[in-house]
């Protein structure tokens, strides 16, 4: 027999009678403040990224608008709350000191196919996480976990370190796919899943349509008849099908066009998910080898004009990677390096390091240009030089992979939100199995294992540790945490946003 934790069982037990609402419940109180809700009809969605199917088991920008109402996660995670809500599983517990997390699984859910979802379906996805060439960032933790399919609606995952935080972002970041045809979903040959919409035409590069799941496991939904999905990379060209009523959604403007053209009456800006903006440093690299000089460039850094003008003020800067949700959550750390030109251009005087060049490296990207145009400057005036590369995505993945950068990367992750347990094993900068930069600090590679195997009792302690000593290394720098942006048009209503992307099965466009 499991020995229980009550406090987490009664947690949990408290949140099945309240928190443990279904999609539907929330986003029919979304369609309520609205207008009346018209059944039918079909939403279009534009994007600046072209659909990859081969990646469902991660985030992309081309796949807000569809992985979600295509193959669905067992939870999900909304901004206004860093708690779990049902989805595959209707409920669930943690135990054994939170090393055991048992998920009761939603009866009469089929995939697209017709064949029943089980638990079955769960062990099957996770081990597709583990595999190597996974589009997935979770297999070093999943690989971890013992996923058993206890009973057809019933899986028991039990860990060697807690869950709870782990599992809260892995979970809500992995849809469950079809055994049956996955192998099939990379081409985008076979798109299966559970959730209310099946795919019916594809277009590589160009668009996708989704058309309604008669058979959806949710009774009375999906309220629309089809989701567009077409492929528009230019800002400007987006703002005009947006304002002739050719498409109700846009995401992928930029953050100035899409504060100007939503005006709070035609148009709403939408908030989801988030995206962190890098500063790392290959501390094996002169001057960087030096931690006055990396502490230079924190104190550099304006961070407040690079929200202001690159952002539109809609990020939050001087923040920790971690959640703020995160048990021991540091806060007193936040915002360390204030900007200070004057003590920027002290330390790197002190270090011996006027004159010296920062090779800083960064992807080939609007947003990041603009905040390298920024940086330059900064460091410039603290008594660098600096000299720039923009690499095509491509390159600069490849150099991700191989530790391949000179000196230095700006660059931008979607995992705003993810636990420190997490980010630890997925962040190319900070985690210690293919690090991004080379990085080999045994100091570091000791507190980062006390976070990432730590219990409910020792995790506020090491946590603390930790962020302490990457504070005062500062080779991986938090620049700006922005969030995930969308233009949307009035008479779009209950549509549900997560960090992976928009839910649309409670979605309907309503009278104007």
């Amino acid at each position: 027999m499991r020995n229980k934790t009550g406090a987490v069982v009664l947690a949990l037990t408290l949140l099945g009678s309240t928190a443990c609402q279904s999609a539907v419940e929330q986003a029919d109180r979304a369609a309520a403040k609205s207008a009346s809700c018209t059944p039918g009809g079909t939403l279009t969605g534009a994007l600046a990224s072209p659909s990859d199917t081969s990646a469902a088991l991660t985030g992309r920008p081309g796949n807000v608008f569809w992985v979600r109402n295509i193959v669905e996660p067992l939870w999900y995670l909304t901004n206004d709350s860093p708690d779990p809500k049902p989805l595959l599983a209707k409920s669930w517990t943690f135990e054994d000191d939170d090393k055991t997390l048992v998920l009761t699984l939603n009866q009469g859910v089929k995939f697209h196919t017709g064949r029943a979802f089980t638990a079955d379906d769960v062990v099957y996805t996770f081990s597709e996480v583990t595999k190597a060439g996974s589009p997935s960032n979770f297999g070093p933790i999943v690989s971890t976990w013992k996923i058993t399919a206890t009973a057809p609606d019933t899986v028991t995952i039990t860990s060697p370190t807690a869950l709870t935080q782990s599992a809260q972002t892995i979970l809500d970041g992995t849809p469950i796919v079809d055994r049956d045809t996955y192998a099939d979903m990379a081409s985008g040959k076979k798109l299966v899943g559970t959730g209310p919409f099946t795919l019916d035409v594809y277009r590589p590069g160009a668009s996708m349509t989704l058309k309604k799941n008669p058979d959806y496991w949710q009774p009375g939904l999906p309220k629309l008849d089809r989701v567009e999905i077409p492929v528009i990379a230019d800002s400007t060209a987006q703002i005009a099908a947006l304002q002739s009523g050719r498409v109700h959604l846009a995401s992928g403007l930029t953050v100035q066009d899409a504060m100007t053209t939503a005006d709070g009456k035609k148009f709403t800006l939408e908030k989801s998910g988030g995206i962190f903006y890098l500063f790392g440093m290959d501390t094996s690299k002169a001057p960087l080898d030096k931690k006055e000089v990396r502490q230079a460039i924190a104190y550099a850094i304006d961070r407040e004009r690079i929200n202001q003008q690159v952002f539109g003020g809609l990020g939050k800067t001087g923040e920790l990677m971690w959640p703020e949700s995160a048990p021991g959550y540091p806060k007193e750390l936040a915002n360390h390096y204030a900007y200070d030109p004057a003590k920027a251009k002290e330390l790197i005087a002190s270090a011996g390091a006027e004159g010296a060049t920062v090779d800083l490296t960064y992807l080939q990207h609007p947003i990041l240009a603009a905040m390298y145009s920024v940086i330059a400057n900064n460091l410039q005036a603290a008594g660098l030089k600096v000299t720039g590369e923009a690499l095509a995505i491509g390159d600069y993945q490849k150099r991700v992979a191989t530790a391949g950068f000179t000196m230095a990367y700006l660059n931008n992750a979607a995992n705003v939100g993810q636990s420190a347990q997490v980010l630890l094993s997925v962040l190319p900068q900070i985690r210690l199995k293919n690090n991004s930069l080379s990085y080999d600090d045994p100091e570091f590679a000791k507190l980062s294992k006390a976070v990432t195997t730590a219990t409910k009792d020792t995790g506020p302690d090491a946590l603390k540790k930790l962020t302490e000593y990457m504070v005062d290394q500062a080779n991986v720098q938090l620049v700006v945490a922005a969030p995930v942006t969308t233009v949307q048009a009035a008479n779009v209503s209950g549509v549900i946003r997560t960090a992976m992307g928009s839910m649309f099965q409670s979605a309907c466009l309503t009278a104007k």
